[in-house]
């Protein structure tokens, strides 16, 4: 981020995995690019490979500051989640 605000992040994806698992998208901002810093927001879910891929949404609006960046993560525990073809991020200065 190169200014200072109010910022929505907004991950809309399908995911696909192999096998039945919980699976977590969390939103990071971190001070510094190689980690991912503090986790400001997690949504968990079901996702199960006769449904993929699962659409899920994450959502966040909150102060960055100059300098920060933001991460979306995507954990299965053991198993391997993928973003699949038409998922998207959308970071938009508010204020």
């Amino acid at each position: 981020i190169t200014k200072s605000g109010i910022y929505e992040v907004v991950c809309d994806c399908k995911i696909s995995i192999n096998g039945n698992q919980a699976t977590v998208l969390s939103i990071y901002i971190n001070t510094a690019a190689d980690t991912l810093g503090t986790a400001v927001q997690a949504e968990t879910f079901q996702v199960n490979t006769a449904d993929d891929p699962t659409p899920a949404t994450i959502r966040w609006m909150g102060r960055i500051e100059n300098g920060e960046y933001i991460a979306v993560t995507i954990d299965a525990g053991g198993r391997y989640p993928m973003f699949e073809t038409g998922s998207t991020l959308r970071i938009l200065r508010i204020a």
